[in-house]
């Protein structure tokens, strides 16, 4: 059983495991917080069948500088930390300056096998000069839960 709200600045997440008589609730102060991600990970710590899998990302681009209208090559690695993770969903996004996404692409049903790693070749043609960044996420089936959000780790400068 799950359920949620929000209020603009605050958020709340209630998830409860009847056949293992658990229940956990999470507030936070922020109208982002990823609620259910964090429940099911308090879940996990007390009941292990439903702890989430981990995963170690890497990414990387051939060049950190690149001319406007030429095709980028976002290179990704995904390695599953020891929890076979079926379904899983794999994201690419990269943001501009302002902090808006102006790219998404993602490959979806992709299964895990404990401590495998996959590796992805997204590609991206940047359309004006800036400075971007490349996050990846890993989820669950259907984008539910995430199992691991990668913020800034790739930097590209576009000419």
């Amino acid at each position: 059983y799950h359920l949620d709200g929000a209020h603009p600045g605050v958020r709340a997440d209630y998830q409860r495991f009847a056949k293992l008589k658990l229940n956990v609730s999470v507030l936070a102060n922020s109208g982002c917080s990823r609620g259910a991600s964090l429940s099911i990970m308090v879940a996990g710590f007390y009941a292990p069948e439903l702890a989430t899998p981990s995963f170690t990302i890497s990414a990387s681009t051939p060049a950190q500088s690149v001319p406007s209208g030429n095709p980028v090559t976002i290179n990704i690695a995904a390695k599953d930390d020891g929890k076979a993770a079926p379904g899983t969903v794999v994201e690419m996004e990269v943001w501009d300056e302002s902090h808006k996404p102006v790219n998404k692409q993602n490959k979806a049903n992709e299964n895990f096998a404990p401590g495998e790693t996959k590796t992805y070749e997204f590609l991206w043609t940047p359309t004006k000069a800036g400075k971007y960044t490349i996050s990846v996420g890993v989820y669950g089936p259907k984008w539910t839960p995430s199992y691991s959000w990668n913020q800034e780790i790739v930097t590209i400068t576009v000419h």
